[in-house]
């Protein structure tokens, strides 16, 4: 018990010691608290059970007897169930206890409690007796130490608590004298700033009254400006309404002009073509004159005009990627001609190292290269006239700020021309100013080109320069940005766009020599087809071969706006060993087609100008594209095959690599040089030969075939490219022959054309129609219809064929027979022009019906339903061309009527104003014939 242990050690060592000493199997400690409670604190093999508490009150059970009586309680004969004491081996019950409690001076510190098997003898007893007192000392002494802990502890946290109070006490001093300095030094700066306050107010009260005394003169001068600015809102509102009177005037002069020149150039054309052959050559000659003075008076109204528009701000631009190879190729298609018989050399150079576009408009940069070239072609008698497309040089020195030769074009014309004198060369560029007064007389020209071309300049966001010398020649360089956001138009029209270069005699004496010089560092001069018109640029989809293409090439035509799908489609073209042209809408397909001839065309119908079965029937219409096979790929719902006149098959989108492949495996089977196999199936065998005889040229094979069961065996055997059959067969009808044809064909059945001289019911109709839309009923002309079916489907190109089959197939496309029993109807009020329009109309075979206003058009749509398309003038009285327009399409049986409005407004606003009133088409008066046929062909199909 000695040494400095805690109550729950002291108990632990005491009741093992006793019980070992005693011999005891069992024993437990009880200390008493401060209202002599006990409660189990240490045991020696004792097992507790569920039913004994291990806190005993005084008085309860032994324990709390012996305590209550302060003396030892033996008890000795103990029950069986009492208590156990157990091992590893077994239980047995201690048969003698003893309760002793544990005394200090009288009072209750605990008890023991131990058990044996045997008595206690006297000497247990003693033991007890004689150590009580020692163990309730230890006990107490335990106690009287756990409490000195607890006291020592609390007395360290209070010295703790004391120390940090002491140390925020000081802090919390610092602090406050900190403050204290803070508030002193605060006071100080306060009355300081009191003082600075009292004067800044005396020095506020002054300015205060200097501010009045401005705020008045203000309010003077702000009466004087209101005064000036309500004047200005007038000089503008009367500026605007001279705009609009300006604007109305040129619309009313270009109405007032082009009108009778509408009537003049058409009727000067005709007698001109002189289609009745009862002319002189001397009256032939004098309409030819009418005819070129109408249209240099055309070019002068137009030239006026467009001066007008850009210093009225009423011409505006359309900003797009422009190629500069296509620009080129515009300008040689137009001027190349032109050099017969002209003592001097025209060369065009597109330098290397350019980029393959610039953003510009491109009518309008077309429209100042031309005037320069126009001048350059006029001025020069011998020598040479070049075109050049370069990148400028880092010493050529730029008016306009924004321009340097890192982004820039430069296009040069360069002429060996009469020149222009250094003091004279501002001048041109003013409005019908030239050089030379005489020259006007020699050389003709009003001097509006260059005065037009320096403003287009200006717009473009660009520089004119030249450099000339009077009989040496002249320079006129054009520099455009690279890019162009269309703000250019809305720089300082004040400022210079005019760049006068100075030159030097050597300079210009080089000129022709540099040209073969420097035409060695460029691209050779590009030469077009024939069939491509100078007032045409062709505009690029995506990226494509147009520029590389060369007669014979294998070359595809893709008609598709989706740019993404025409990518594709372009990607496994190429890798089918094709060249590849792509337009994304009908008319550039038209235009494509006509001029590079492709192998084969691949076709959409929804395009956003043309339906595409419109552009299918143009192609099969035009004796130079109709043999092109031509394959739909469309999403529109509905598609057979069997009802597309000319296509070679149809594919329904989205479709697939393989469908793709097959595509092209069929379009390299019609380009094979092989002869086209044709089978001619008829039981008249005199009939089937003399069909032979029709159809026959070198690029075909015919085999005759007089029964069904003959045919179905040579369908199992090959392939054949087309079938001619006639329905009247002995022991098969031709609808279940064209069943079995149809199940014995090695790969699918090929187009078919029925000859037939049956009659056939209208249910009849519709079942061949799953086979073929081609039922010729034999009659006078079905020969020639024969003929073009079968050369279309055999893809044969009428140029190759022999002479009787092709001016039997011309006879049958003519012009004429295409208008043949239409029926237009004109709408305009001027004599002269219904005159003029209705003549050339009814020459091709047009029935034209006239009307002199908007309402007289109502009325004529009325009494005829047979109209198929209106030509419809603007300006009108009574009902103009607008509510005409919006008046017929407000009715909905003329939804699809073709309208396309004639007006000889020259503002860009009237084509738009036309569209949305109804119109589908727009045309300038003057009208040119061709173009209006073309238009016609378009439209009314």
């Amino acid at each position: 018990m000695r040494g400095q242990q805690d109550v729950a050690e002291l108990t632990e060592q005491v009741i093992t010691y006793i019980a070992k000493y005693t011999g005891s199997q069992v024993g437990g400690f009880y200390l008493a608290d401060e209202a002599r409670n006990l409660s189990l604190a240490s045991s020696y093999a004792y097992q507790r059970r569920k039913n004994l508490s291990d806190k005993i009150a005084v008085g309860e059970g032994l324990v709390g007897q012996a305590v209550k009586e302060k003396q030892t309680i033996m008890i000795a004969n103990v029950p069986d169930d009492y208590i156990s004491v157990n091992s590893g081996l077994g239980q047995a019950s201690p048969n003698s206890l003893m309760v002793s409690p544990i005394l200090l001076e009288g009072a209750v510190k605990g008890a023991i409690e131990i058990g044996r098997f045997g008595e206690f003898d006297s000497k247990t007893i003693e033991l007890l007796e004689r150590s009580n007192e020692s163990i309730a000392m230890a006990i107490n002494t335990a106690h009287d130490r756990v409490r000195m802990q607890n006291l020592l502890e609390e007395a360290q946290r209070s010295t703790e608590e004391l120390q940090a109070q002491q140390e925020e006490l000081r802090t919390t001093n610092t602090e406050l004298e900190e403050q204290s300095k803070i508030i002193s030094d605060s006071e100080a700066s306060l009355k300081a700033q009191q003082e600075e306050l009292q004067a800044s107010n005396e020095e506020l009260e002054e300015k205060t009254e200097y501010l009045q005394r401005q705020k008045q003169e203000i309010l003077d001068k702000n009466s004087k400006i209101e005064l000036s600015r309500n004047q200005l809102e007038e000089k503008a509102k009367e500026l605007e309404i001279s705009s609009k009177y300006k604007s109305e005037f040129l619309a009313n002069m270009s109405h007032e002009l082009r009108t009778p020149l509408n009537s003049l150039l058409i009727l000067s054309e005709m007698l001109s073509q002189n289609k009745e052959g009862n002319l002189t050559n001397k009256q032939l000659e004098s309409a030819a004159i009418i005819h070129r003075g109408g249209h240099d008076l055309l070019n002068l109204i137009n030239d006026i005009l467009d001066l007008s528009k850009v210093e009225s701000g009423k011409l505006t631009l359309e900003i797009q990627n422009i190629e500069l190879n296509q620009l080129q190729r515009s300008i040689c298609t137009q001027f190349e001609p032109l050099i017969h018989n002209k003592d001097f050399k025209f060369i065009s150079e597109l330098d290397e190292g350019l980029p393959k576009t610039i953003q510009t408009d491109q009518m309008r940069t077309l429209q100042i290269l031309k005037n320069l070239m126009s001048n350059a072609f006029k001025f020069t008698v011998k020598g040479s006239v070049q075109f050049r497309i370069f990148v400028p040089d880092s010493d050529v020195v730029f008016k306009q700020e924004h321009l340097n030769n890192q982004n820039c074009i430069g296009f040069s014309v360069i002429d060996t021309g009469i020149g222009i004198e250094q003091d004279k060369q501002r001048l041109i560029f003013e409005a019908f100013q030239q050089a030379d007064g005489s020259t006007s007389r020699k050389f003709g020209g009003t001097g509006l080109g260059l005065t037009i071309s320096r403003e287009l300049c200006r717009l473009l966001g660009g520089e004119l320069q030249i450099s000339s010398e009077l009989n040496k020649g002249s320079t006129f360089s054009v520099y455009l940005p690279l890019l162009n956001d269309g703000q250019y138009g809305n720089s300082n029209k004040s400022a210079d766009h005019l760049g006068i270069v100075p030159t030097h005699s050597d300079r210009l004496n080089t000129v022709a020599n540099s040209l073969h010089a420097d035409r060695k560092k460029s691209t050779p001069p590009l030469t077009s087809p024939a069939v491509e018109t100078g007032a045409y640029v062709e505009s690029t989809f995506i990226e494509d071969d147009r520029d590389s293409i060369k007669p014979g090439d294998k070359a595809v035509l893709i008609i598709e706006d989706d740019k993404d799908f025409s990518s594709v489609l372009k990607g496994i073209s190429k890798v089918k060993g094709y060249k590849v042209l792509v337009a994304g809408d009908g008319k550039s397909a038209l235009h494509l087609a006509a001029k590079f001839q492709p192998s084969a065309i691949i076709l959409d119908l929804g395009l956003p100008d043309l339906d595409g079965l419109k552009v299918l029937a143009l192609f099969k219409s035009d004796l130079t594209t109709r043999h092109i096979p031509v394959q739909i790929i469309s999403a529109r719902e509905g598609l057979d095959n069997g009802k597309y006149h000319g296509a070679i098959g149809v594919l329904k989108k989205p479709t697939s690599m393989e469908e793709l492949s097959k595509v092209f495996a069929v379009f390299d089977g019609i380009l094979n040089s092989q002869p086209k196999k044709l089978m001619i199936i008829d039981d008249d065998e005199r009939h089937c030969h003399s069909l032979k005889l029709l159809l026959e040229n070198d690029g075909i094979e015919i085999t005759e075939v007089n029964s069904g069961e003959r045919a179905i065996e040579l369908m199992r055997q090959a392939q054949f490219d087309c079938i001619v059959l006639d329905l009247q067969l002995p022991g098969i009808s031709g609808q279940d022959l064209l069943q079995q044809m149809q199940a014995s064909a090695t790969d699918r059945l090929p187009p078919v054309v029925i000859n037939t001289g049956v009659e056939l019911s209208e249910d009849q109709y519709r079942e061949l129609s799953r086979y073929t839309d081609k039922i010729i009923l034999k009659g006078s002309i079905s020969n020639e219809r024969l003929l073009d079916e079968v050369m279309l489907f055999l893809h044969q190109t009428p140029l190759t064929l022999p002479d009787s089959q092709r001016q039997a197939i011309q006879m049958l496309h003519n012009e004429e027979s295409f208008f043949e029993g239409r029926t237009l109807l004109l709408v305009d009020d001027d004599l002269r022009n219904t005159f003029a329009l209705s003549t050339v109309l009814e020459e091709r075979g047009l029935n034209v019906i006239i009307a002199e206003n908007g309402l007289k058009a109502l009325e004529a749509l009325e009494q005829h339903e047979n109209i198929e398309v209106v030509l419809m003038d603007i300006m009108m009285p009574v009902m103009d061309g607008y509510e005409a327009m919006k008046e017929i399409r407000a009715q909905d049986k003329y939804n699809a009527l073709p309208i396309i409005a004639l007006t000889a407004k020259a503002m860009a606003e009237d084509k738009a104003k036309c569209l949305d009133a109804g119109a589908n088409d727009y045309m300038n008066k003057p009208v040119k014939t061709d173009e209006l046929l073309a238009l016609l062909k378009v439209t009314i199909v």
